[in-house]
């Protein structure tokens, strides 16, 4: 039976007592394709996305009272291909040199998802309508095709094109209970 999905409790504030809101906004995730990569995980995840160079995702009026100018705006844009996970996250794509790397190889990170048993369901069943090969473990050489169920949850793995190990569970091991 797997296990409940429930909503993180707000963080502590070190030694203070007190909660403070803490969310995280965006990530940036190295690529050689971009858009290739934001694609795959937006249909994954079943959100929307919007490739590099696309037109201002945010109001020209938001980007010009953050004294940000269309011009800067749209050479941002151009860098990076955005994928909004929910209102409050997006994973944007970028060119691996933006982070630092050398252009020989994309350094390869770990990502992971916890989601409803519903969003879980739906997104699996995504995964297995485009053929793409998962895993119920992180550094198996050839895909299972299969889940893992852990602490009352399920999740699986998938690698995509970069080599980024990405993760969806629906209980979180990463974390104590409360």
């Amino acid at each position: 039976m797997p296990g409940k999905n429930t909503t993180p409790e707000k963080a502590r504030a070190p030694g203070k007592g007190k909660d403070m809101d803490v969310q995280l906004d965006h990530l940036l995730v190295p690529s050689r394709d971009k858009n290739g990569a934001a694609r795959l995980l937006a249909e994954i995840l079943g959100v929307r996305w919007d490739p590099c160079g696309k037109e201002p995702a945010a109001p020209l009026a938001q980007t010009a009272s953050s004294g940000i100018s269309e011009e800067g705006w749209r050479r941002y844009r151009a860098k990076r291909a955005s994928v909004y996970v929910n209102d409050s996250l997006t994973i944007d794509f970028v060119d691996p040199q933006l982070l630092g790397a050398d252009e020989s190889r994309v350094p390869v990170q770990h990502y992971c998802f916890r989601v409803s048993d519903a969003a879980f369901d739906a997104i699996l069943k995504r995964v297995n309508q485009i053929g793409l090969k998962y895993s119920s473990a992180q550094n198996l050489h050839e895909p299972d095709c299969k889940i893992y169920e852990l602490l009352g949850g399920r999740g699986f793995y998938f690698t995509e094109p970069d080599g980024h190990s990405w993760e969806i569970l629906t209980v979180s091991y990463a974390r104590p209970a409360n």
